[in-house]
């Protein structure tokens, strides 16, 4: 089933801040640069804004997670400066402060941590361009290069202490004084913002919390807000002719346009990582991220145009304008990257008309892999083919997924000796884009098939081997039982099989616990996996009476979960769609097989009372399934009686409040007249002219009995809705009364209760 996937690199948004290179580097000349960009009296310095800071060019190397980084040359900016606005004076704080003495130990370090977040907490507004804010900040943007053992007690002080809190009010401080106006404030906010995309950063948060944290705080909102501002995406829209590389990055102009760039491309880093988290996918549609997000794929691709060669004297300033070219790239790709993460499946067309002009740069990055092994743009490979699966997977009857990609990401299956993490990114690309049916024709060839087979023999990684088995499963080269197979005897006497992501397996557990203690023949992955991954799964399917479809966004992105649901619809399987996920709403595939179809919430209402609802929902099937075979009092019935809910066992104190209700359900149930199950369409007409309502028939085109039990049994089970469709259908009628009403639903209760 679904499994996490790295997100963006936790370099610095600002690699790039570093302008000029090596040479560059040295303590007095960066000293005495710093020194008067600072000045107040020289705010228009001959150096360029990208010299204000520092920072760690984590983008540069090809370093794939987090364990691998390691320290890389800083250079702190100087100590002494003023605002560069007129007669205001930034705070100093000359001394040491505690956190900036060097750790011995893990403990030594955590109190630093936490003398440096308290002192974060409890600053006054005033305070937060001071320079102690900017130690701290620095300070924390370091905390990534740490013994890895430090970093996992880190981040529980940084969750615990709700550091994304603190962020969010001095993020609003920051956007709110002008990151254009004041120098200070931009510098503050960018070291702020490499904090929070380290912070976020899958590596760094693997359970989430603080991604949580941030999404809670408003952060999204506040991205989205930032990047919605039309000014910065016309200034992102500008083309730079560069023939002075000197005086174009001198100029207030270029400078902002700079500013923007980071400010930008820090927003769209943070939100790709907090998307990354599947539980956040509705704070983003909540705030029409979708839209204001795609508006950055269509970026100009030129918006750096050096037309001047190289020379000793300028080589420093092309080098930047180049990162500053590269900045621009990074943020139409992860924009492109970003939008399957948050959107929904009717927003393919979205999708399409929003990466078209992304996607042969995300392919040529792709196609490099060959030549070049470093990072493309703070994107690790393994993260560039795994957004192409979700394009894929979202998209796919698009034009993009052509021959060339599909052979590409095969040329790299064909040799199962590589790193495991790229053969199971790659043959989850493939995997997810097999749905589509002219990807299918491009993988149906004997060439394909055999570096698939192989892969699926030959690869260490038991992903890998899963995966590929899915595909030949998909392309019809393992051969699954066909539906016509399945006999009334199966639906009658199978399993409750639970169809689930491992992100709910403990709430799973726990309803399959339950189900066990009321002798109902319960089948979950974790207790009946024989064999092969994928012959288990169609058995189970096929030998199961019903199916509990356990549904939130992680089930919904689920290749293998699709593959179950999809199945169990296929061979006409009953389906009891539990909800896992508050405010989840099915769409794309699940909504299909959702439809209109009563959910059990499991995500919102106490356990014991969901877990009646379904227990309500499963007698419901059985015995409509039973009556539908003239089975009700048979001994079939008797004799798998083990299998369903004995009324003399298993229910709680809490069970017991909703105990007398379901058992009248069921009691009615049993009065059901049989032979109104035998009546056709002009039966139920002569029904409604005996009840008089005979004005009602047109209504009721093509109901016979069956369709009419159904509408008994919404009414028995689901009173709102059954009032809600005489409302749509009867009420609303013109020529309907308020007694027609009244006396449909007497009629029907007497059909069915007599």
């Amino acid at each position: 089933m679904s499994q996490t996937k790295p997100t963006k690199n936790l370099s610095t948004s600002t690699s790039s801040l570093s302008s000029a290179s090596s040479k560059v580097s040295s303590s007095n000349e960066m000293r005495s640069r710093l020194r008067s960009i600072f000045h107040r009296g020289n705010s228009r310095s001959d150096a360029a804004l990208t010299q204000v800071v520092v920072c760690k060019r984590l983008a540069k190397f090809p370093r794939l997670f987090l364990a691998k980084r390691q320290e890389t040359h800083k250079v702190s900016i100087e100590p002494s400066f003023t605002d560069d606005s007129p007669n205001l004076m930034a705070s100093t704080a000359s001394e040491t402060l505690s956190f900036e003495q060097k750790a011995d130990t893990f403990a030594d370090y955590t109190r630093k941590l936490e003398d440096a977040l308290t002192l974060l907490r409890d600053m006054k507004r005033e305070e937060y361009e001071s320079e102690t804010a900017l130690k701290i900040l620095r300070f924390l943007e370091n905390l990534i290069h740490q013994p890895k053992e430090w970093i996992s007690g880190a981040k529980l002080k940084l969750t615990e202490m709700k550091f994304a809190e603190m962020a969010m009010t001095l993020m609003n401080s920051y956007k709110e004084k002008g990151y254009l106006v004041r120098r200070i404030v931009f510098v503050h906010s960018i070291l702020l913002y490499n904090s929070m995309s380290n912070f976020t950063d899958h590596e760094f948060d693997k359970e989430g919390l603080i991604r949580k944290q941030s999404a809670d705080a408003g952060f999204i909102e506040f991205a989205c807000d930032i990047l919605n501002d039309p000014s910065y995406r016309e200034s992102l829209k500008k083309c730079y002719v560069v023939e002075s590389p000197e005086e174009t990055m001198q100029s207030d102009d270029f400078n902002n346009y700079q500013k923007i760039l980071y400010i930008c491309d820090s927003a769209l880093t943070i939100l790709y990582n907090l998307a990354n988290l599947p539980d956040l996918k509705i704070h983003f549609r909540e705030c029409n991220a979708m839209n204001v997000i795609a508006e950055y794929t269509r970026l100009p691709s030129n918006t750096i145009n050096i037309q001047c060669p190289r020379t000793p004297n300028n080589e420093e300033y092309i080098a930047s304008l180049k990162e500053l070219r590269d900045i621009a790239s990074a943020i139409r790709l992860t924009s492109c990257l970003l939008l399957p993460l948050i959107m929904n499946e009717d927003e393919d067309n979205l999708l399409a008309a929003n990466t078209s002009e992304v996607l042969p740069l995300l392919s040529g990055m792709i196609q490099m892999y060959n030549r070049n092994d470093q990072r493309f743009y703070g994107f690790s490979f393994v993260e560039l083919v795994d957004g192409l699966s979700k394009l894929m997977v979202r998209g796919r009857t698009h034009a993009f997924i052509d021959k060339n990609l599909v052979n590409i990401l095969l040329n790299i299956l064909k040799h199962p000796t590589q790193d495991n993490a790229l053969l199971e990114c790659v043959s989850n690309a493939i995997l997810n884009a097999s749905f589509d049916e002219k990807v299918q024709s491009f993988l149906d060839s004997d060439h394909a098939v055999s570096i698939i087979r192989s892969a699926k023999n030959n690869c260490r990684s038991q992903l890998v081997q899963k995966n590929c088995q899915a595909i030949l499963w998909t392309l019809n080269r393992i051969q699954h039982k066909c539906s016509s197979a399945i006999n009334n005897v199966t639906q009658l006497q199978g399993h409750i099989m639970i169809s689930y992501n491992r992100s709910v397996t403990a709430m799973c557990l726990k309803i399959r616990d339950r189900l066990k203690s009321l002798h109902y023949n319960v089948w979950l992955d974790v207790d009946n996996i024989n064999g092969g991954v994928l012959e288990s799964m169609a058995q189970a399917v096929e030998n199961s009476s019903m199916v509990l479809i356990c549904m939130n966004e992680q089930y919904k992105q689920s290749y293998y979960c699709r593959l179950e649901a999809e199945y169990a619809t296929e061979l006409r399987k009953p389906c009891i769609p539990l909800l896992m996920q508050p405010r989840f709403r099915p769409y794309g595939w699940l909504g299909i097989i959702k439809g209109a179809k009563i959910h059990v919430d499991f995500a919102t209402l106490p356990f014991e009372e969901a877990f009646s609802l379904l227990i309500r929902e499963i007698e419901t099937i059985r015995r409509d399934n039973l009556m539908e075979n003239g089975d009700l009092n048979s001994t079939s019935d008797r004799s798998n009686q083990h299998l369903y809910h004995q009324p003399s066992i298993g229910f709680s104190s809490i069970d017991n409040s909703h105990r007398s209700a379901i058992g009248n359900v069921f009691e009615a149930k049993d009065k059901t007249n049989n032979t109104v199950m035998t009546w056709n369409a002009e039966t139920v007409k002569q029904w409604l002219a005996l009840s008089q309502l005979s004005h009602l028939q047109h209504i009721f085109t093509d109901i016979d009995g069956k369709l009419l039990y159904r509408l008994y049994k919404m009414k028995v089970s689901a009173t709102d809705s059954y009032y809600k469709f005489l409302d749509k259908y009867i009420d609303c009628r013109q020529t309907a009364q308020m007694s027609d009403t009244l006396r449909f639903d007497h009629e029907l209760d007497s059909l069915f209760q007599q």
